[in-house]
């Protein structure tokens, strides 16, 4: 499973402590170029929907 999965899994399932924490980690991820922009942005809307 590449990152992309691992954190659209943890947001589906919200096994995060907060929007904050996961907003963070995501962040780090992009920054990392461990996710592409569009990627970021999807799972960021995810995060914000719920």
């Amino acid at each position: 499973m590449n990152t992309y999965g691992a954190c659209l899994l943890l947001i589906q399932r919200k096994s995060y402590k907060s929007k904050e924490d996961i907003s963070f980690k995501l962040n780090i991820f992009l920054l990392n170029d461990q996710l592409n922009e569009i990627q970021y942005n999807e799972l960021m809307a995810l995060v914000n929907a719920h």
